[in-house]
């Protein structure tokens, strides 16, 4: 309704949201309470946890983010585009239906977002031979 109707950024959007979930959440405590003392008590300790996870979960969030702008801005600054697509090409030699198939599923992505993606897998990809080689069980 905010971000539509009243035309309000989405960051004032999301304030009032959670303002009014707060609100709501509140009066759902005292509602199902009979003690109000306890459903205040309730209520604050939910309000502080669900908080608490809110900030963790976006530690991650913000990690993936700042990752795919200092990507996306390398990407930009050092024409490393132009030299995707020339990769693209050299996988695809002369067979253009691999050239359009990769060109299709590529179009739509930022090159930032593919060079992240294609780093992201090396790595996983490393990671996992690391691990599996550390703990292979030898038989005899």
């Amino acid at each position: 309704y905010m971000l539509v109707y009243l035309r309000f950024t989405a960051s004032y959007s999301i304030f009032y949201a959670t303002i009014s979930l707060i609100i709501v959440n509140l009066i759902n405590k005292i509602i199902k309470e009979d003690n109000f003392k306890n459903s205040l008590k309730i209520w604050f300790n939910q309000t502080i946890i669900g908080f608490e996870k809110g900030a963790l979960n976006m530690v991650g969030v913000g990690i993936a983010i700042a990752t795919a702008g200092i990507i996306v801005g390398a990407v930009g600054s050092t024409g490393l585009s132009t030299n995707l697509i020339i990769v693209i090409e050299s996988i695809a030699k002369d067979n253009v239906a691999i050239l359009l198939f990769l060109t299709i599923i590529l179009a739509s992505f930022p090159s930032g977002l593919v060079v992240y993606w294609t780093v992201n897998n090396i790595l996983t990809i490393a990671q996992q031979y690391v691990i599996v080689k550390q703990t292979t069980v030898k038989t005899n």
